[in-house]
């Protein structure tokens, strides 16, 4: 779940980055003669990018995603009653992971978004963790 949401936000970082700061329609939406084959196109573009970057991700971060989640859903949802400390937290290992990526491939932008990744994850797997059966005692 890690390497797709971080895949996801990295894709989605670089297209709204090349197209609204640097003016590149690098999906190229809109350069075929038919502009719903051109927006067709950019849409598996961008797809298809997400799914070989994911790929790409488990060898970068694929340990540090393992590890991570399981201190999520064994050490820190068992132990830490509060949600936002927990999201905290989460948000906190998945800043430690996008700064070893970041570290991999020098990609600075891999700091913020693993931040982001890790309080989307933890947010949910905080829920399923909430919803469970044994924590509605």
């Amino acid at each position: 779940m890690p390497l797709f949401f971080g895949s996801f936000l990295f894709v989605t970082w670089g297209v709204a980055q090349s197209y609204f700061i640097e003016g590149k329609d690098i999906l190229r939406f809109g350069h075929d003669p038919s502009i719903v084959l051109g927006i067709l196109k950019g849409i598996v573009a961008y797809i298809g990018s997400i799914l070989i970057l994911t790929l790409f991700a488990a060898f970068a971060s694929g340990i540090q995603s393992i590890v991570t989640s399981f201190l999520i859903e064994y050490v820190i949802n068992p132990k830490i009653e509060n949600n936002l400390i927990a999201l905290f937290i989460c948000g906190s290992l998945g800043l430690v992971s996008g700064i070893l990526a970041d570290w991999i491939i020098n990609e600075r932008s891999l700091i913020p978004i693993g931040g982001l990744t890790g309080v989307i994850v933890g947010k949910i797997l905080r829920r399923d963790y909430n919803r469970s059966p044994e924590t509605e005692s």
